[in-house]
């Protein structure tokens, strides 16, 4: 136990080695534990009563958040066998003709209370419960039952939906796709399949369902790009139609953030690679002017229209004019077809 810098307890007394640097004297330092009590009693009850406090938010603190998750899961798993979410769709447009060309179904949690919980909470509870799938089946089956009349009289539409790479190996979803898309005279070019890439696909398993995917003839996009696994390889290897520039570098637009520099390097490396950008959050005509000038023209965003409801989008899409029209007469305009 003699060893240098060593504390220890023994026989009821605080010990502590210490050498002379100089020479080979050293000392064994002790104070009997009544007299260490006695002397620091205030500041040991201060920490053990600290102690306490700390230990009990701690365990108030985990408790809680294990109750929240619980009552989370078991609320989603009700929404979930229940069908009680929703469906709005925001328009794409193309930015050259004011034409509407797509739309994005984004997913919705009305809760009874009035109150909507936010998709990016409760879908990073579905992939950590395993209900992610189901859930993206729902969406497919709402597609086709809002809009498939719709897509059936408009082949030249599409709608993108968001799924992630638990649902390119899971069966269900591909019963799925030709429950609602194939057996229900949908073209499958008419759906566009949008992976995040803040999770990326690494199994040799992912990479041959999504070959197959695109074999099938459906679209597929890497949505929130260059917030997650932006490289050559990961890109080359997957053979994607188009990327989807996240909203963030759009803020960016007009400042000089970094985000400003690095957009133009991603947009060159998906023309080079020869796919298709489209950009998210467009609230201005200079932001879209800017994205026109590197060559990109379908956009998303407040700019050209929030998500509707299927109903309200299909109205908008059966007016004379079935695009965007700025006030400034930026966009020429047509119909849908």
């Amino acid at each position: 136990m003699l060893e240098t810098g060593k504390t220890f307890w023994k026989d009821g007394r605080f010990n502590t080695v210490a050498c002379i640097s100089e020479g080979s004297t050293c000392y064994v330092l002790g104070v009997y534990q009544k007299a260490l009590a006695e002397k620091y009693a205030p500041v040991l009850f201060a920490i053990m009563v600290a102690g306490f406090i700390l230990g009990g938010t701690v365990s108030a603190s985990l408790r809680a958040s294990a109750y929240r998750k619980s009552t989370l899961d078991a609320a989603l798993r009700h929404a979930v066998a229940g069908e009680t979410f929703v469906l709005n769709y925001q328009p794409i447009v193309d930015s050259r003709t004011g034409l509407f060309t797509a739309a994005e179904a984004l997913i919705r949690w009305n809760l009874p209370s009035g109150l909507s919980m936010s998709p990016d909470v409760f879908i990073a509870a579905a992939e950590e419960t395993n209900l992610i799938t189901q859930i993206s089946i729902f969406v497919l089956k709402r597609v086709e039952s809002e809009l498939g009349e719709f897509l059936r009289c408009h082949r030249e539409f599409r709608i993108s939906i968001n799924i992630t790479t638990k649902d390119l190996i899971d069966a269900r979803f591909n019963a799925a796709l030709e429950a609602y898309i194939e057996n229900k005279g949908i073209h499958s070019h008419q759906l566009a399949l949008e992976l995040t890439e803040r999770r990326s696909i690494s199994t040799r398993d992912e990479l041959s369902a999504l070959k197959n995917l695109l074999d099938r003839g459906y679209h597929v996009y890497i949505d929130d790009f260059g917030t997650g696994y932006s490289n050559f390889s990961y890109l080359g290897d997957l053979s994607v139609d188009a990327i989807k520039v996240d909203r963030s570098f759009t803020a960016s637009v007009g400042t000089n953030h970094l985000r400003k520099k690095i957009v133009g390097v991603m947009i060159s490396l998906a023309h080079e690679l020869g796919m298709g950008v489209i950009v998210e959050g467009i609230e201005s005509i200079d932001q879209m002017r800017y994205f026109q000038s590197l060559d990109v023209w379908l956009m998303q965003g407040w700019l050209f229209g929030r998500a509707l409801p299927a109903n309200q989008l299909i109205e908008l899409l059966s007016a004379p004019w079935g695009g965007f029209q700025s006030s400034g007469n930026d966009l020429a305009t047509g119909s849908v077809g």
